[in-house]
């Protein structure tokens, strides 16, 4: 959870000037694909770092071949955290840094939907699958229930909304602007 928090994902603001330049378009696709695109043109989207990062960590953490693995070392020790306990974390992270503010809204909101995409993996187990949907579902109600106000209420509602939309889940999960890719590296040599 240390590497999703907002001291984690937050970009140090002495450092955004440094980062922030025109880049020119030298149609070098090779050049082009370890960009990462931004909302602010020449100005470097620390918002969207902070997404690219937090996908970054979920992409290992919600694994489908390293879930099926967690269920079946769990069946075997209950010892050893299962799928569901993760899962609950989690969310329990979302929530809490949803509160904290522009940068915890969207590491929640990456969370979010990258447990709603990983529990579509074709290599997940089903009743994983399942699992993740109804934790989510139930997440859904209590944001679509919520009291508070502002900004962070208007997202716990939109959001919540939004999970229990299939139809608008699904298009969500399609928009890469919604759930980045991790751009890749520098080459080697």
């Amino acid at each position: 959870m240390g590497a999703l928090s907002i001291e984690a994902l937050t970009l140090p603001p002495r450092l955004q000037p440094l980062l922030s330049f025109a880049q020119g378009d030298d149609g070098d696709y090779a050049t082009q694909i370890e960009i990462m695109p931004t909302a602010g043109g020449p100005v470097f989207d620390s918002l969207r770092a902070t997404e690219v990062a937090a996908v970054h960590v979920l992409d290992s953490l919600l694994d489908p071949q390293r879930l099926n693995r967690l269920d079946m070392q769990h069946a075997a020790d209950p010892a050893v955290p299962s799928v569901g306990t993760i899962v609950s974390r989690l969310l329990r992270h979302a929530d809490e840094v949803a509160g904290r503010g522009v940068v915890g809204r969207r590491i929640a909101t990456t969370i979010t939907l990258k447990l709603a995409r990983t529990s579509q993996a074709p290599m997940l187990g089903r009743s994983i699958g399942f699992q993740l949907k109804g934790k989510l579902a139930t997440w859904s109600s209590r944001l679509t229930e919520t009291k508070a106000a502002g900004d962070e209420g208007d997202w716990r509602r939109g959001l919540g909304t939004m999970l229990a939309d299939r139809e608008a889940l699904e298009s969500a999960l399609a928009d890469r602007q919604l759930l980045p890719v991790v751009p890749p590296g520098m080459p080697i040599g």
